[in-house]
């Protein structure tokens, strides 16, 4: 039978055959099952070939499981598809990244709760030449 999500404890108890028996210290493993949730609350291209991402991001705990079921957001991390990436701390949810060339990009973002579950988002943006 699987676990069910949230904070478990554990330990080992040995027995030899005359009854003996010897314990280790109680352990705690934490088990998490569901990926944090997420969206791009809002993408918009700045003047001079800028863009400003909000993403909106929350690790839920299983449906009616309490909230301290869930491990918690650990990295919320841009990938703006030309080589340059940007971590957020946690807590935070704007990204602004400036483009050196025009061209289309796939703009990627991962969040990773304390679990490892990972969500990836992503978008697709194009940035237009400059005008001289």
């Amino acid at each position: 039978m699987p676990l069910a999500d949230g904070r478990h404890y554990w330990r080992v108890t040995v027995t030899n055959p005359a009854g003996q028996q010897s314990a280790t210290a109680l352990n705690t493993v934490f088990v998490d099952t569901v990926a944090p949730t997420a969206h791009i609350h809002k993408l918009s291209r700045l003047p001079g070939r800028g863009v400003r991402i909000v993403v909106r991001y929350f690790d839920r705990p299983p449906a009616g499981e309490p909230a301290f079921d869930a491990s918690g957001v650990k990295t919320v991390v841009i990938h703006w598809g030309d080589g340059k990436v940007l971590r957020i701390r946690v807590g935070s949810h704007l990204g602004i990244h400036h483009y050196r060339h025009a061209g289309r990009y796939k703009i990627t973002v991962v969040l990773t709760d304390r679990a490892g579950n990972r969500t990836r988002l992503v978008r697709y943006v194009r940035i237009g030449r400059r005008a001289h």
